[in-house]
C-alpha cells in the first residue's frame, strides 16, 4: 500500500488503487501534481465516455446506425447530461421570487401559480433569482431531504463528479466499472458452444475448458477488473461481480433451437373442421435447453482469480465497517427519486409496455395453463410485496416494484434475446439497488450519506446506458416516416393501431422534454462553476497553484495571503528527494486550508483533517489521529525548545513549515524557540523568503 499523505509513518487504510494507475502514470511522465490532476479529470472525463459510447452502442445492437445512435446518447447520458433537479431548483426559485400564496384542493396549483409570477418578474421586470453561486451545480446532487438532526445524502452524477473535478475513488472507478460491465455484456450475448473434443485431451480438461467462457482473455481481463474495483472503490466490487457472474449464466435459460417441422400429413375430408389435426402436423413444442449445473462454478473461479490478483491489496487491508443495519431515517420520496432518475424510468417504462406486451401475447396464443398461473404467482408476490415495503415507508417501491418485476419476468423470459435480457437485468440491479438503500445502511455510514453516495453512482450508470437503448428507440420511431412494424405486431385492428400510434406521440414528446430539461444542468451548471473561483483575477491554467499569488484564506479570525505557501511548496518541489515527514499547521476543522502543503508536494505530515483519518484509522486505538493533531499543536505553541524536538523525533519529522498560516493559529510566544533551536543546532534553515521559512531538523 502507498504511505499516507495525512498520517506520516502510516499507509493508506482505503481503496487506493486508483492512486496508484495515476499517481504512477504522473510520476512516470515527470509532471507535478498541481497540473497532473487537471489532466487527470479530463482523461476520466474522455475515458468514461468512450466507455458509455461502446456499451451502450452494444448493447443496442442492430445495424450501425443504431449503435451510433445509441453510442452517441449513452455518453450524453452517462456524462453530459444532469438530472432534473435543475428545473426543479429554476421552479423553486421562480416559486420563491412569485411569492403568491392562496389556499386550494388542487395539489401544486399555488406553487404553479407563484413561478409564473416570479417568472414575470424575472423575465419582464428584471428580478433576480435569490440563488448561492455554487448553487447551480450543488444543488441537483442534494434533492433528497432529510429530517432535522440527520446528515443530508447525496446523489452525486458523473457529470456533476468531473465539473467540480473530484478525483475521488468512485470518479477513478468509473472506467474499471465500464471495463466489467462489457466483460459481463460479452458473456452475456456469448452463445457456449460446447467444445469440441479433442481425442487426445482428457476428458478433465474437456470439462475444465468448458467452463471457461471464450475467448478465455476475457475472462482473465474480468477477474482483473473485478479485483481492480474491490482495490479502488470497493462500494462497486460486490455489485459488478454479481453482474459479471449472471452475465456468465443468464444466456442458460434459453429455447432450444428446433428441428425443421415436418411436412403435414393431409387430413380427411371427411373429418370435421374442429377436429385436432394429427400430432405429425403440429409444431413442434419449444424446450428450454438442460442447465449445465457446472457451468455455476464459473462464478466461483471468478472470485478466486480476482483474489489472487489483488492478495497485496486484501493482506493489508484493515476493514472497518464490515456489515449493515437497517435504516431508520426518513425515505426519499417518490418524487424526489423521479427528480433524480425520472428521465431514465419513462423510456425504459414505456420500452417494458412493449416488450411486456409482446410477451402476453405469446402466452395467450399458446394458450398454456401452467403459464397463466405462473404469472399470475409472480402478479401475487408483487402485490405482496409492494404492500409489504409500502408499509415499511417506502414510497420508492411505488415504481421499482412493478418495473422490476417486468424487468425480472423479460430476464427469465427464454424466448427474449439475449442482449435485451442482459438490458433487463442492468435495469432490474439498479432498480434493487434503489430500494436497498432505503431499507439498509452501512453500519458506520455518517447517516446515510455514503451508502446512497455510492450505489448511486451505480444506478445512474445502469440506467442511463439502458435508458439509451430506449430513448434510440424512441426516436427512431419519431423520426420514422414508414408504418412502424411494433404497431402492426401488438394490434390487430386500424383502431387499436391509431391509438398505438397516438401513444407513441405522447412518449415521444415526453422523452424529448425529459431530455430538454436534463440539459439544462450543463448549460447552467457549467458557466456557474466556471464563475465560481477564488480569486478571478488568478490566471486561467492547468497549473493548479496559479490562484496562490492572488489568493488570501480568511481563517481563524485573520487573513492569510497565501503567496508565502506558494513558495515553500515550490521550494519543497525543486528541492526534497524521497518522501520525508513534514509538520504543518493544524486548522480547526476540516475543510479549511490545514493539509495543504501534503496536499500540493505529497510529503507526508504529520496529521491534517481529523475525520478523513479517524475513518481509516477505525482499527487502531481511540484517540490516535486526535493525539497527533494536539502533538502538532503543543509543538507550534509551545516555548520549549525540548518539548518541541521531543515532538519532532516521536514522529521522525525532517522538515518543519513555518508560514503565516501556522502564526494565525499558534501562540505568539511559541516563534521564539525556533531561533533558539536553529542555533543550538537542532534546526537548520533551509528556506527564507517573504516571511515564510522552512527549516530541516538536524537533531541533538
Amino acid at each position: 500500500p502507498p504511505y499516507d499523505p495525512w498520517f506520516s509513518g502510516g499507509i493508506m487504510n482505503y481503496y487506493y488503487f486508483g492512486f496508484v494507475l495515476f499517481g504512477s502514470l504522473i510520476k512516470a511522465l515527470g509532471i507535478i501534481p498541481s497540473v497532473a490532476y487537471n489532466l487527470a479529470i479530463p482523461t476520466l472525463f474522455a475515458m468514461t465516455g468512450v466507455g458509455a459510447f461502446t456499451l451502450a452502442s452494444n448493447l443496442a445492437g442492430g445495424d450501425r446506425r443504431r449503435g451510433l445512435r445509441a453510442g452517441i446518447l449513452g455518453l450524453l447520458l452517462v456524462v453530459v447530461l444532469g438530472n432534473l433537479g435543475q428545473f426543479r431548483l429554476i421552479f423553486k426559485g421562480l416559486e420563491q421570487v412569485g411569492g403568491v400564496e392562496f389556499e386550494s384542493l388542487i395539489p401544486g396549483y399555488p406553487a404553479v401559480v407563484s413561478a409564473l409570477v416570479g417568472l414575470w418578474r424575472v423575465v419582464v421586470l428584471g428580478q433576480s433569482l435569490n440563488f448561492r453561486p455554487e448553487w447551480w451545480y450543488w444543488d441537483a446532487t442534494r434533492v433528497i431531504p432529510f429530517l432535522p438532526g440527520e446528515v443530508g445524502a447525496i446523489n452525486e452524477f458523473p457529470a456533476f463528479t468531473f465539473l467540480y473535478a473530484d478525483l475521488h475513488a468512485h470518479a477513478m472507478a468509473l472506467p474499471l466499472t465500464q471495463v466489467a460491465l462489457a466483460v459481463a455484456l460479452q458473456w452475456g450475448i456469448l452463445d457456449w458452444k460446447p467444445q469440441e473434443r479433442n481425442p487426445h485431451a482428457p476428458r478433465w480438461w474437456q470439462r475444465a475448458r468448458a467452463l471457461v467462457p471464450a475467448p478465455l482473455a476475457t475472462f482473465v481481463l474480468g477477474a482483473l477488473t473485478v479485483g481492480a474495483l474491490r482495490a479502488t472503490n470497493t462500494w462497486d466490487y460486490p455489485t459488478m461481480l454479481g453482474l459479471m457472474s449472471l452475465g456468465l449464466i443468464v444466456n442458460l435459460f434459453k429455447i432450444a433451437p428446433q428441428p425443421a417441422a415436418p411436412v403435414p400429413v393431409l387430413v380427411d375430408e371427411a373429418l370435421e373442421d374442429d377436429a385436432p389435426a394429427p400430432a405429425e402436423a403440429r409444431p413442434p413444442k419449444p424446450r428450454l435447453l438442460p442447465i449445465p449445473y457446472l457451468r455455476l462454478l464459473t462464478p466461483l473461479m471468478l472470485v478466486v482469480l480476482a483474489e489472487a490478483f489483488f492478495l497485496p491489496f486484501t493482506r493489508h487491508y484493515a476493514v472497518a465497517y464490515s456489515s449493515f443495519k437497517m435504516w431508520e431515517g426518513s425515505r426519499t420520496p417518490l418524487g424526489i427519486y423521479l427528480v433524480m432518475h425520472g428521465h431514465f424510468i419513462f423510456p425504459l417504462c414505456a420500452l417494458a409496455g412493449v416488450q411486456l406486451w409482446r410477451v402476453l401475447r405469446r402466452v395467450h396464443a399458446e394458450d398454456d395453463a401452467t403459464l397463466w398461473s405462473a404469472l399470475g404467482l409472480i402478479a401475487v408476490s408483487m402485490v405482496v410485496l409492494l404492500l409489504s415495503l409500502l408499509w415499511m415507508g417506502v414510497p420508492v417501491a411505488w415504481m421499482s416494484i412493478p418495473l422490476g418485476f417486468g424487468a425480472a419476468l423479460l430476464v427469465l423470459d427464454p424466448g427474449h434475446p439475449p442482449r435485451a435480457r442482459v438490458l433487463w437485468l442492468w435495469v432490474g440491479t439498479a432498480l434493487a439497488l434503489s430500494l436497498a438503500v432505503e431499507i439498509i445502511v452501512l453500519d458506520g455510514d455518517i447517516g446515510r450519506m455514503n451508502t446512497v453516495f455510492k450505489f448511486y453512482l451505480q444506478v445512474w450508470m445502469l440506467l442511463a446506458l439502458s435508458a439509451a437503448v430506449a430513448i434510440e428507440r424512441v426516436l427512431e420511431y419519431a423520426f420514422s416516416t414508414a408504418p412502424w412494424p411494433m404497431v402492426d405486431r401488438l394490434a390487430d385492428t386500424d383502431a387499436a393501431r391509431a391509438r398505438l400510434y397516438t401513444l407513441g406521440d405522447v412518449v415521444v414528446g415526453v422523452t424529448i422534454v425529459l431530455l430538454f430539461t436534463t440539459a439544462l444542468y450543463p448549460a447552467l451548471a457549467i458557466p456557474a462553476r466556471i464563475r465560481d473561483r477564488w480569486r478571478p483575477e488568478a490566471p486561467a491554467s492547468l497549473d493548479g497553484m496559479a490562484f496562490m499569488p492572488y489568493a488570501v484564506q480568511y481563517e481563524s479570525g485573520g487573513e492569510i495571503p497565501l503567496v508565502q505557501d506558494y513558495g515553500v511548496i515550490r521550494w519543497l518541489q525543486d528541492n526534497v528527494q524521497g518522501s520525508p515527514p513534514i509538520l504543518e499547521g493544524q486548522a480547526e476543522r476540516e475543510y479549511l486550508w490545514g493539509g495543504r502543503i501534503s496536499i500540493y508536494t505529497g510529503l507526508p505530515t504529520v496529521a491534517a483533517w481529523r475525520w478523513h483519518q479517524v475513518q481509516q484509522r477505525q482499527v487502531m486505538p481511540g484517540g490516535t489521529v486526535e493525539q497527533r493533531q494536539t502533538d502538532a499543536r503543543t509543538f507550534y505553541n509551545t516555548p520549549s525548545p525540548e518539548q518541541a524536538l521531543t515532538i519532532l523525533e516521536k514522529y521522525g519529522v525532517e522538515y518543519v513549515i513555518l508560514t503565516a498560516y501556522e502564526r494565525a493559529y499558534m501562540l505568539p510566544e511559541g516563534e521564539a524557540k525556533f531561533a533558539e533551536m536553529t542555533a543550538r543546532g537542532w534546526l537548520m534553515r533551509v528556506y527564507d523568503e517573504g516571511g515564510a521559512q522552512i527549516y530541516r531538523v538536524v537533531g541533538r
